[in-house]
């Protein structure tokens, strides 16, 4: 709602301006891509990762819709950047403080548009547990029997997480004070995920399983001549 609440305000009820900030979205999901990537593939590749989506007909169609899902793609597209820029390659783009801040509310703005958003949160604390178990065991005593070197992992463990502990804990304090912030500047409305839970069967769980199984096929499928006549 807050993303379409500008173009309502200045268009009113006109669907076609509604759909815009997906359209935008989307825009700037094919960009980050290009960008994101870039330095996991070749030139080549990367334009091609980037092309699969950009002419991709199943995405056209669904710019069709005024739904959540484009938005979500690009917040959580470049949240799983970010984690693998400033946390596993420990790169910096501003500032360390800067850029465990950016990561916290991206994450945080990923969840305002969906809840599923919180998934990130929970792997950014595997990511971060990883690495300070990879460092523990890098820097213990290779040389040592197996009861001392397990001993010496477990000290560095603590070591490292003592001398990190403000910069791993920033983007989830970052993500908190967003979402205490957004919760009261903003109204909450419609449904919520409990009260969808409430109607949840054992028929609907199976029909999500068939349909989300067979959702990537559609990314693939390219429509024929008469279909795109008639589009």
């Amino acid at each position: 709602p807050v993303l379409l609440a500008p173009f309502y305000g200045l268009f009113g009820h006109n669907i076609f301006a509604l759909k815009i900030p997906g359209v935008i979205c989307y825009l700037i999901f094919i960009v980050t891509l290009w960008f994101g990537f870039r330095r996991y593939h070749s030139v080549m590749w990367g334009t091609a990762l980037a092309c699969l989506f950009a002419f991709n007909p199943g995405f056209h169609s669904f710019m069709n819709n005024v739904i959540t899902d484009i938005p979500f793609l690009l917040l959580s597209t470049l949240s799983v950047l970010m984690i693998g820029k400033v946390v596993i390659e420990r790169q910096r783009i501003l500032s360390t403080n800067a850029d465990h801040l950016l990561l916290g509310v991206l994450i945080a703005l990923s969840f305002f548009v969906r809840t599923n958003g919180i998934l990130l949160l929970i792997t950014l604390g595997v990511v971060h547990l990883t690495r300070i178990a990879k460092d523990a065991i890098s820097q213990s005593s290779t040389g040592a029997n197996s009861l001392k070197r397990l001993r010496g992992i477990f000290f560095q463990l603590y070591r490292n997480a003592r001398e990190d502990v403000w910069t791993l804990l920033f983007p989830y304090m970052c993500f908190a004070t967003c979402v205490l912030a957004w919760q009261y500047v903003f109204p909450e409305g419609g449904s919520t995920y409990v009260s969808q839970f409430k109607g949840l069967t054992l028929s609907i769980i199976k029909d999500n399983v068939y349909f989300y199984a067979k959702s990537p096929l559609s990314f693939f499928i390219i429509p024929n001549a008469s279909d795109a006549i008639l589009a």
